[in-house]
């Protein structure tokens, strides 16, 4: 779905647990048309070879990231522990009788990062 239009660009329909949605996501990341767009992806999709498809497929992408990731999460700690982020933005909002705060902070990496992540 476009965030900026509201339409849906591409579907694909799980039955019967044939396949895993992280399977059906990456069939339509291969299936994707669009160039120089940014994927969102939550923590189900933090994996290598849905973003290798995302880099192939010619645009970039942002996907949450939980512990089950063990290496990447501890990189991303640790930058964390030692830079100063270049932005953060604050959001505030009330979701079905909660508040809700969500915070995004942007790093810069150098190009070694995503390497020393897959290696440790």
């Amino acid at each position: 779905m476009s965030q900026r239009t509201g339409c849906v660009l591409n579907l694909k329909k799980l039955e019967n647990k044939k396949e895993s949605e992280i399977s059906q996501a990456q069939k339509i990341v291969r299936d994707c048309q669009l160039k120089g767009k940014v994927i969102t992806f939550d923590a189900l999709h933090c994996n290598q070879k849905t973003a290798a498809l995302v880099i192939e497929s010619g645009n970039d992408y942002i996907m949450a990231l939980k512990k089950n990731q063990k290496k990447l999460y501890e990189q991303v700690e640790a930058v964390i522990k030692c830079e100063n982020p270049l932005s953060v933005d604050v959001t505030h909002e009330h979701s079905h009788g909660r508040k809700v705060t969500r915070k995004v902070s942007i790093y810069q990496v150098d190009s070694n990062f995503f390497q020393q992540a897959l290696n440790k």
